[in-house]
């Protein structure tokens, strides 16, 4: 099954960095070609709930690594200090 848009709303600061290339690798391979990956990415410290605390730029190239482009960073909407975006794939993951 293949879909046109997958969504992560505050979930990828829940994920471990080493489990991150698993999550997206699943994410590219059930992505039709030109689909989206939408997220929002909390970049605050939440009483170790939130692992992965990075700015933009690292989650930029983390992404490319697996076949996505950045497309289109959405206005903000939530909490301020919270990435928003949207990632093409334009590629299958390696």
């Amino acid at each position: 099954i293949h879909f046109d848009v997958v969504s992560a709303f505050d979930v990828l600061e829940h994920i471990p960095e080493d489990s991150l290339p698993t999550l997206f690798t699943n994410v590219n391979n059930h992505l039709r070609q030109g689909g989206v990956f939408i997220v929002s990415i909390a970049t605050f410290t939440d009483d170790g709930y939130h692992v992965t605390l990075q700015e933009k730029p690292w989650w930029d190239e983390k992404l490319e690594k697996f076949g996505f482009r950045d497309s289109w960073t959405m206005k903000q909407f939530g909490r301020w200090s919270s990435i928003c975006a949207v990632y093409e794939k334009v590629k299958n993951a390696s």
